[in-house]
Formats: structure tokens, sequence, C-alpha cells
């Protein structure tokens, strides 16, 4: 069985959504132990890097097995609000 959760994380501009959802996945686990990956995972554009902030809409599917009949399915959207 599958569990399925939506979350959404709704803060003002510069206020840590996409390090939250960083930490998120690095405490997930989901990268191998040899795995190599930078400390921003979702904004990896190289101008977005540059400015600290989110730019490109972007979405990820991760599914984590918590037991060995049990897994979770995170779908994060990242977008960026405009007003």
């Amino acid at each position: 069985m599958q569990n399925i959760r939506n979350i959404a994380i709704i803060a003002h501009v510069d206020h840590g959504k996409t390090t939250l959802v960083d930490k998120i996945i690095h405490a997930s686990k989901i990268f191998r132990e040899n795995q190599q990956f930078d400390d921003l995972i979702l904004d990896n554009n190289d101008l977005e890097r540059e400015r600290g902030i989110t730019i490109l809409s972007k979405t990820y599917l991760f599914v984590i097995e918590i037991l060995k009949s049990t897994s979770l399915i995170l779908l994060v959207t990242q977008t960026l609000v405009v007003k």
C-alpha cells in the first residue's frame, strides 16, 4: 500500500522554502551514500545559485520506502510567485 501526501509550503520570498525541502530530501536518504550532490538540490540552475532565489519552476517526484511494504510518494512542485 502506498501513502500519497500533498504538502504545501507557502511563505514570502527568501523565507527558506527551498532550503526546507532540500533538508527533507537530505534527511530522507534518497541518495546513495557514495553519490555526490550539492547542498542545493532544487535550485540547480547557475543563475539561481548565484542569486540565491528560485527562478525556474520545477517538479520532482520521490518515492521513499519507509518499510518493506510501505512507501511514501512525495511530489514537490517548486514555483516562483510574482505579484
